[in-house]
């Protein structure tokens, strides 16, 4: 039985234990060692995780990719159910599935069986709201013990990078950590020093710790809207009246936790009322294609 720590990330996961020449991260998808945070359901077959998943998708496989999952942790969408082909799956137990499968990787290519994890986590998996951060928190701790892990604590994430760097400093710095991610962004100040590098309670050296829920996933939503969903209508004028076409399809295509909410027959229903009352029905046609490939796909 061992320990390791687990980056569980909105885009990339990495898992890192104590080897024989110090701390080493494992590799988990051949000889890289960090892998997408993406699982892909193809009926009938074990899922896949990290390149492979998308590298299905991409190619046209039946089934449903999953990306962006950490983002549900702490919102109402954690204990919703969400079609994945003749199934229907709570996300938690789609985070489970992932991990699961990322700990089964590391313990092969490790040789040894992990029972204790440090998880990393954002200063604030949800901003303004303490109650939620704990229920984010909790939840992955249960999952984290589904999947078997005994022991489980936390770590914030620029507290982790600030220790690692700690290893190379020379004399006491104050220095300010950003960790940059896909969904959140963390900026901490921290003292760090030799001397301190090796003491057990760091409480004290943490100046400064604060983080907002502003991410990479958050750029990638942008330039969707932006510049790919007016193509199929978003902004576009309805026949009568100053509306334009309802944009909230186009907010949840663009958003990989809330896409689930289109794979069902009456958005499909809508969109079609939408195509015969706006004024380029071409382009939001394009959106009604969209959402039933995909759709076609999650339920295949």
């Amino acid at each position: 039985m061992a320990a390791c720590g687990l980056d569980f990330g909105t885009s990339n996961t990495t898992l890192g234990h104590l080897a024989a020449a110090g701390p080493a991260l494992i590799p988990l998808e051949g000889a890289h060692r960090t892998i997408p945070s993406a699982i892909f359901f193809e009926p009938g077959e074990a899922p896949l995780i990290g390149r492979a998943a998308t590298a299905a998708y991409v190619d046209g496989h039946p089934g449903r990719l999953m990306r962006g999952l950490k983002s549900v942790l702490g919102t109402p969408l954690m204990d919703e159910a969400t079609p994945v082909g003749r199934e229907r799956l709570r996300l938690r137990d789609v985070i489970a599935r992932y991990l699961s499968a990322v700990k089964a990787r590391a313990e092969v290519a490790c040789g040894q069986s992990l029972d204790t994890v440090v998880h990393g986590r954002p200063v604030h998996f949800v901003d303004g709201d303490a109650e939620a951060d704990r229920r984010a928190e909790d939840t992955l701790r249960d999952i984290a013990r589904d999947v078997g892990f005994r022991e489980v604590s936390f770590q914030y994430e620029p507290i982790a990078a600030a220790l690692d760097y700690e290893r190379q400093v020379r004399s006491e710095e104050i220095a300010l950590i950003a960790d940059i991610g896909g969904g959140t962004s963390d900026f901490s100040i921290v003292r760090l020093s030799p001397e301190r590098r090796g003491r057990p309670d760091r409480a004290g050296d943490i100046l400064a710790n604060d983080g907002v829920r502003i991410g990479g996933t958050d750029f990638d939503r942008q330039l969707s809207l932006g510049t790919v969903m007016p193509l199929m209508g978003l902004g576009s004028p309805m026949r009568r009246g100053d509306l334009a076409v309802p944009n909230a399809y186009f907010h949840d295509l663009a958003t990989w936790s809330a896409i689930n909410r289109l794979y069902n027959a009456k958005t499909l229903r809508e969109i079609d009322e939408v195509i015969r009352d706006c004024a380029k029905p071409a382009l939001v046609a394009r959106l009604r294609a969209a959402v039933e490939g995909e759709r076609g796909h999650a339920l295949a």
